[in-house]
């Protein structure tokens, strides 16, 4: 066991740092992606996406990749087996959202553990995984001394659908979005 959080805090102390590193270098890189798609456009006589295409470009780049869930799982134990905390029972749930073109993975996790490292391991999840969203946190303790929690968190991941976008007249112009 002693090895297993040894490993586990080890592997998340290296990709921490890199998926950190990744998504900095991508909100450093996408107002100079929209200015270059703009100036193509504008270069080609083409009209300027308006600020909701935009936006809706960017949401669609910024949804994690379905292939990629498992690694994601292993990066929720990692964070929580660093911080100390045991996850059990975790409940899994995909949906597809088929009028927006994506997917959700919800993950709903009963943990106890103290305050902060509870608020560590939310901060932490959502750092790690920057397409996951913390949707619900319930915390219950049996006394008002009593220094652990018991909590019940639930996570949704938003993860890029497989299928391609097949909308009329929308193109989405930055990054991998997908374009009709």
């Amino acid at each position: 066991v002693a090895l297993a959080l040894v490993v586990g805090a080890a592997g998340w102390l290296v990709l921490l740092p890199e998926m950190r590193s990744r998504l900095v270098t991508q909100q450093q890189l996408l107002p100079a992606r929209l200015a270059q798609d703009l100036a193509g456009q504008l270069q080609t006589g083409a009209e300027p996406p308006s600020p909701s295409v935009r936006a809706l470009a960017a949401f669609y780049d910024a949804l994690g990749e379905s292939r990629f869930v498992e690694q994601q799982l292993k990066t929720m134990f990692a964070i929580a087996a660093g911080l100390g905390l045991t996850l059990e029972q975790a409940q899994y749930k995909s949906a597809a959202d088929n009028p927006g073109r994506f997917q959700t993975y919800q993950i709903v996790l009963p943990v106890k553990g103290s305050y902060v490292q509870l608020r560590q391991f939310c901060e932490q999840m959502l750092v790690a995984i920057p397409f996951a969203a913390l949707d619900e946190m319930d915390l219950q303790r049996d006394t008002a001394g009593q220094p652990l929690l018991e909590a019940r968190l639930r996570f949704t991941l938003f993860l890029a659908d497989s299928r391609p976008l097949a909308r009329s007249g929308l193109a989405l112009p930055v990054g991998n979005a997908v374009k009709p």
